[in-house]
């Protein structure tokens, strides 16, 4: 016979599903938890039964509510409460199992019984002897090991019944369980992640990939270089140094072929000399490649030697002593008569 459950009051059928829920989940909590402490007596078999129906309902209704409408604890519970369910189950079947040995034994022993003393007749004892092979011996002794094991299993089960409830008590089971239930899941936070394992039957979500789209541009700037190589020996000089980006033309902007009246035509910059020891520039008329094209940089060409002084000597002076150099009426201009140069020769000092 399975107890009947009891009955959830202020069910709203116009109300929202956990409120519901949690209504039905505090019924079933404390008709589980309404079985101790009668259980704790081992011979409670129909106590331990009318547990395991129970924790089979709250189960249920845990399994079906506890993502959607409770707290995190909640799904803990309902593995809580299956694991109770399995384990006084294990001892249920014990329970139904031992009163069918032990009748069932008790039916077979008494036919052996009643077939000895059929064997006796009318003597005045039982002859030991004939007791040797009874019809159903085999049978009821097979069936006596049985009940010692299932008796034996019984109590083990119970122990971790037991054992395990206490572990309920000791974690705050119930308590924690009414507070779960009062709790309400944000929207926006994803239900917990299902349990990977090989007894693991719910589907793992699939990953859609990210698609990445990019605008695409309505102008594109000119690339500027970063350096402007030095001109080698050869070839001709750069036209001047490499403009930035602001002065770099754009599609909007005039070019110096038509100046606008408002602005004057761009002047051409001053060539200016190229830093020594950097490469090269490329000539207009020299591709990028081209076998003419100088590879890597250029050094530049050695420094040529300048020429030696020409030897000081005294000016000649065919004008009557006047130094060429110096005009006259300077107060370096020399007076009187010059001095004969010591390099002329005699003749020409005449």
């Amino acid at each position: 016979m399975i107890v009947r459950p009891r009955r959830v009051k202020r069910l709203d059928p116009q109300g929202a599903l956990a409120d519901n829920a949690e209504r039905i989940v505090l019924t079933r909590l404390d008709e589980l938890c309404g079985f101790v402490p009668a259980v704790l007596d081992p011979r409670a078999v129909r106590e331990l039964h009318d547990m395991r129906i129970a924790a089979k309902r709250l189960r249920y209704v845990l399994e079906v509510t506890a993502d959607a409408c409770f707290g995190p604890y909640a799904r803990t519970a309902a593995k809580r409460a299956k694991e109770l369910q399995d384990l006084l189950g294990e001892i249920h079947d014990c329970d139904v199992q031992l009163p069918r040995v032990e009748a069932l034994a008790l039916e077979l022993r008494d036919a052996d019984a009643a077939e000895l003393r059929s064997r006796a007749g009318d003597a005045p004892d039982l002859d030991p002897q004939l007791a040797v092979r009874l019809p159903h011996g085999d049978s009821w002794r097979g069936l006596i090991t049985l009940e010692i094991y299932l008796r034996a299993r019984r109590d083990l089960l119970y122990e971790r019944f037991t054992a395990f409830w206490r572990e309920l008590e000791r974690d705050g089971f119930r308590a924690r369980l009414e507070y779960a239930v009062r709790e309400r899941p944000d929207a926006d936070t994803p239900s917990a992640a299902p349990e990977e394992g090989p007894g693991s039957t719910e589907p793992k979500p699939r990953l859609e990939p990210e698609i990445v789209r990019f605008a695409p541009s309505h102008r594109l700037e000119p690339a500027v270089p970063s350096a402007i190589p030095a001109p080698s020996a050869g070839l001709a000089p750069s036209a001047g140094p490499a403009p930035s980006a602001s002065e770099l033309p754009t599609p909007d902007s005039p070019t110096p072929d038509s100046p606008t009246p408002e602005s004057p035509p761009p002047q051409p910059p001053v060539p200016a000399g190229p830093p020594a020891g950097r490469a090269a520039p490329l000539t207009p008329t020299m591709a990028s490649g081209a076998p003419e094209a100088p590879v890597g940089p250029v050094a530049s060409p050695p420094p040529q030697p300048a020429p030696p002084p020409a030897p000081s000597r005294p000016a000649h002076r065919p004008y009557g002593g006047i130094h060429p150099t110096i005009p006259i009426g300077s107060p370096e201009a020399p007076t009187g008569p010059p001095a004969p140069d010591p390099d002329e020769p005699p003749e020409d000092r005449a």
